[in-house]
């Protein structure tokens, strides 16, 4: 989905915690290639049942204030192409690199092929 259609669908004014949970729901990526972006949401949202709020409770300023960052930043991923293709051929040097990381909130991992030809070295996402 483009984000910008999670913006149109997305109520202004104060968020509520039912409204936090609206627009994570709607921000779907099948291959998690945002997935750092969408943690950011999920965290508010999993903030807002730490503290035991209603659902129609407007958020304390600190979550409200880290949601309208987020929700700011969401047309800038129209804008990002991640290539997909991925090849190997004979005789080229191939390797696969693979990062992961975790904290008390969130985790995550990727991994990239590198390939060495002739013309360079080109770089894919996995």
């Amino acid at each position: 989905m483009d984000p910008r259609e999670i913006l149109d669908k997305t109520t202004q004014g104060p968020a509520t915690k039912r409204q936090l949970l609206q627009t994570v729901a709607r921000y779907y990526g099948p291959l998690g290639l945002f997935s750092p972006i969408s943690s950011i949401a999920k965290i508010n949202f999993q903030e807002c049942w730490c503290r035991c709020m209603q659902w129609e409770e407007i958020v304390p300023h600190d979550i409200g204030d880290r949601w309208n960052a987020w929700t700011t930043s969401l047309p800038l991923l129209a804008d990002i192409d991640i290539p997909r293709r991925m090849g190997t051929s004979n005789g080229h040097d191939t390797q696969i690199h693979v990062f992961c990381d975790a904290s008390e909130r969130a985790y995550g991992a990727v991994f990239y092929v590198r390939s060495s030809t002739r013309e360079g070295v080109i770089v894919r996402l996995a």
